[in-house]
């Protein structure tokens, strides 16, 4: 008898041990899934909240970007698995382009948007400006497939993209590639780098690259510097950063401040702000809850065929 009831309590502390540890796990960890055709990642809370991201086939061109982004208020409410605020991004974070073929970039052709989210009549309707090549899914260092549900550390996703020009009316003819590398961690990181191949001789007269959709729980927009803000603008407010003086950061937060986005260039490739004009500010917010970084702009950048270029930065969410 005495055999048994040590037998049985051995048991229940091993169930009880492995629950609690993991428990421990899912809150130190990710969990990352595959979810309506793409990947859901669900970061460990902070401050008793929490936020997921959803990636999948985004807009007219089906490019694979941030799609949508969930706010748990509360770890109570994320246990009911119905987010405070679910919000759609509609837009881009990444990209698009003003370019062409050399040949064609002194003609004062019309110039639209292309790439990202915007189709042919430079928004987000018409013919698709850009096709997706190729998605590579990579776990703690380790291919995956396409159906999962999983505890990590690390999340790669490699994105490839074909992008045209605004001088192509058929807008069938790819004129750059766009390698789009995102890398989440646990502490709510998506860091991002982004190579830029010219597969054609072409010139990139305009490129934020960076970008920010500022969500509804958002109230203030702040421009910074790796020591400090330089200025704080209301959100749905047209502004920019008062100086240029090594401002690398954006940041958005709520007057709670319960939430918050920031998003960090870092300084190379066109991080440098090389091909920007002096009296162009390096980061501006737009009245319709948008925040840019500003790489190329009042300054063309012409690349040969075979010619790259790149930048990285991070989103940290909070």
């Amino acid at each position: 008898m005495l055999l048994l009831k040590n037998t049985i309590f051995l048991f229940l502390l091993i169930i009880i041990t492995g629950s609690l540890f993991g428990q421990t796990s899912c809150f130190s960890k990710m969990k990352v899934s595959t979810q309506k055709g793409g990947v859901k990642v669900l970061f460990p809370p902070k401050n008793d909240s929490q936020i997921s991201i959803h990636f999948f086939h985004c807009g007219v061109n089906q490019i694979y970007a941030i799609g949508q982004v969930d706010y748990f208020d509360s770890l109570s409410v994320r246990m009911t698995e119905e987010p405070s605020y679910s919000i759609q991004s509609g837009t881009d974070w990444i990209g698009p382009y003003f370019v062409c073929r050399s040949e064609n970039a002194d003609k004062k052709l019309p110039q639209r948007f292309t790439g990202g989210w915007h189709g042919s009549n430079g928004d987000g309707t018409g013919k698709p400006t850009a096709q997706p090549q190729s998605i590579k899914i990579i776990v703690d260092g380790k291919n995956v497939g396409n159906d999962f549900n999983i505890l990590c550390d690390s999340l790669s996703l490699d994105v490839v993209n074909y992008i045209q020009g605004f001088d192509d009316s058929t807008f069938n003819r790819p004129i750059l590639k766009e390698t789009v590398n995102y890398t989440l961690t646990v502490n709510g990181e998506v860091h991002v780098h982004v190579n830029i191949s010219a597969l054609v001789d072409i010139t990139i007269q305009r490129y934020y690259g960076m970008q920010s959709v500022n969500f509804p729980v958002f109230d203030s927009v702040s421009y910074a510097t790796p020591q400090k803000e330089i200025n704080t603008a209301f959100v749905k407010a047209d502004s920019r950063c008062s100086s240029n003086a090594n401002v690398n950061s954006i940041i958005l937060k709520d007057t709670a401040g319960k939430h918050q986005l920031k998003l960090v260039m870092e300084n190379k490739g066109l991080g440098t702000f090389k091909y920007l004009a002096e009296e162009l500010p390096r980061a501006f917010s737009a009245s319709y809850r948008k925040s840019y970084f500003n790489l190329i702009h009042g300054k063309y950048l012409p690349l040969k065929k075979g010619e790259s270029v790149f930048w990285e930065g991070s989103y940290f969410f909070y």
